[in-house]
């Protein structure tokens, strides 16, 4: 046995009717807009300059900016020693910067 159903009111019926008939009329006006503008044609073949496959080209090797060679970078380890003091460092919490609990 199924409890007794209440009718809908008028504002219910609009709203149902106008959630029918959006669908029904804008979707072709969609369509046509998308057709009109030109949409789904995509680009001319000619116009199209790229290639299919693999690259197969390596890139070339070019002199490094920072060093003129590799012993020379072995020589100078000032750079290494000094960022890895940057990243190694403590950070120092008594110098009352940032967020201080105490």
């Amino acid at each position: 046995m199924t409890p007794p159903t209440k009718p809908h009111d008028a504002q219910f019926i609009r709203t149902r009717k106008m959630a029918t008939f959006l669908p029904v009329v804008g979707v072709p006006f969609l369509a046509v807009m998308f057709y009109l503008g030109g949409g789904g044609e995509g680009t001319p073949v000619a116009a199209q300059d790229v290639e299919s496959g693999f690259n197969t080209e390596l890139p070339k090797a070019e002199k490094a900016t920072i060093t003129t060679s590799k012993l020379e970078a072995y020589a100078n380890p000032v750079d290494s020693m000094r960022n890895r003091g940057l990243v190694d460092a403590k950070i120092d919490t008594s110098s009352g910067s940032g967020l201080s609990y105490g």
